[in-house]
């Protein structure tokens, strides 16, 4: 899923609850941690790359995305913290911590969206635009025309 769509979801989801929260800024945490998890493969392109260009990275996966014929971008090195390692401890250490529990859940809302994502929304996809799935990729980043010179 791409950020714009988890800030979608997110907000969708944080305007559902806004009349059962009783601390607004909670809520807001929660939506800040749902859309921000994604942080995980920024720095996976920055690292990769070492490209530090929001814009290049966003380009790069919106490149990979199933909706343009080609395999998505979502490796397991680059979703460190989409794992269940790093949710299940979160969500513990959330019983000790109760600061925590936004995060927990915001956590297990992010991964709930790329699991309907996955399996529910990019099948539908792919059925309709005949997408394979194997598509072979390139590893370069993408270029924006005239904003970064060839090495």
């Amino acid at each position: 899923m791409l950020p714009t769509e988890h800030a979608f979801g997110s907000t969708l989801a944080a305007m559902a609850a806004a009349p059962l929260v009783r601390d607004k800024k909670t809520l807001a945490f929660f939506w800040a941690v749902a859309v921000g998890q994604d942080v995980d493969h920024y720095l996976w392109y920055v690292w990769r790359f070492r490209d530090p260009s929001l814009r290049r990275a966003y380009q790069y996966f919106r490149s990979r995305y199933p909706g343009t014929g080609r395999k998505k971008g979502q490796q397991s090195e680059n979703r460190f913290l989409h794992g269940p390692l790093p949710l299940l401890t979160v969500g513990a250490a959330s019983l000790k911590f109760r600061w925590l529990r936004p995060v927990a859940a915001a956590m297990a809302f992010h991964a709930l969206l790329d699991v309907v994502n996955e399996y529910v929304l990019l099948p539908r996809v792919r059925a309709r635009s005949g997408i394979e799935t194997g598509t072979p990729l390139t590893e370069s980043p993408p270029e924006l025309a005239g904003s970064r010179s060839s090495a």
